[in-house]
């Protein structure tokens, strides 16, 4: 059996090959890892946390009353607001609550006087409120 000889230079040349292939190899799998990971922990987060809310959905009365509280919110820097006027009115009317629409109402019908639908809806929360039961 006859030996081969490989040449110091041709010797530097394998090694020189293996080495870029391990690194092309290395870069390969990192970038297989970089983009495989997020999916695996993203997904069991998802897992983790329960589909449905502990938190109950608010009730329309508690939607209407938490509106009602923004407008108020609003009047309080701008005392005149007639867009936070009319929905604080319209949001109390809508609550039962006749009474309280009333004195938004009149501020309106005050300052807007050519607007007949602030003089009805004035109108029509003065009667309710006198037919509802003292508190």
């Amino acid at each position: 059996m006859a030996t081969q000889s490989i040449s110091p230079k041709e010797t530097r040349k394998v090694i020189f090959r293996k080495g870029i292939q391990c690194i092309m190899a290395m870069a390969f799998l990192g970038t297989l890892a970089s983009s495989l990971i997020p999916a695996y922990t993203g997904s069991a987060r998802r897992l983790a946390t329960p589909t449905t809310t502990a938190t109950a959905e608010p009730s329309p009365t508690e939607i209407l009353r938490q509106q009602a509280q923004g407008f108020e919110k609003v009047l309080q820097r701008e005392p005149t607001n007639p867009v936070a006027l009319e929905g604080l009115a319209q949001t109390r009317l809508a609550l039962g609550d006749a009474a309280g629409a009333i004195a938004p109402l009149k501020n309106l019908t005050q300052r807007y006087p050519d607007r007949e639908d602030y003089h009805t809806l004035l109108t029509q929360a003065q009667q309710q409120a006198s037919n509802q039961p003292t508190r």
